[in-house]
């Protein structure tokens, strides 16, 4: 305290500041979980402009699905990247039709990369374009006959059931 010659007294205002000082934490992001719903694992379709669906835990970034020429996830570039047109605010993403694929085999895997820049991917699926009909052979039962319930054999290309009629 200090007097003036006024006889005013000046306070001096004093600032504290008190610093904590504890443990510093650094807040990581998850990465990414997502799948892939469509298509499904190991299908066969003659669709060429398949779409792709799946699920995520990032509703925040979008997800981009790439494409794979053969029965895995090749270290190259992808024949198609495909991305979310929005970002998947209710945990489901949809993409495509994909470009015209030909008749062959492909994988597909979908990746997200949050805020963080951590990215998660789906595991792969693989698919088959195939555009061909199937070959049926059918072997003619003996006739005549009197059997009402007559066996046919034949051969197919698929491995589909054949139904005959």
């Amino acid at each position: 305290m200090r007097t003036t010659g006024m006889g005013l007294l000046r306070v001096a205002v004093v600032s504290l500041v008190v610093v904590a000082v504890g443990p510093v934490a650094i807040a990581t992001a998850e990465k990414p979980s997502l799948t892939i719903q469509s298509p499904p694992n190991g299908r066969a379709s003659n669709n060429q402009t398949p779409s792709f669906s799946g699920i995520t835990d990032d509703l925040l970034d979008e997800v981009t699905l790439n494409i794979y020429a053969g029965t895995g996830v090749a270290a190259g570039a992808p024949l198609q990247a495909l991305t979310t047109p929005l970002v998947p605010a209710s945990g489901t993403w949809a993409v495509g039709p994909a470009e015209t694929l030909r008749d062959g085999t492909y994988t597909a895997q979908a990746v997200q990369t949050n805020l963080a820049m951590e990215s998660g991917a789906s595991e792969p699926v693989t698919f088959t374009v195939d555009t061909e009909s199937p070959t049926v052979t059918l072997a003619a039962p003996k006739s005549p006959s009197n059997n009402t319930t007559p066996s046919f054999t034949g051969t197919a290309s698929e491995t589909t059931p054949v139904t005959v009629r």
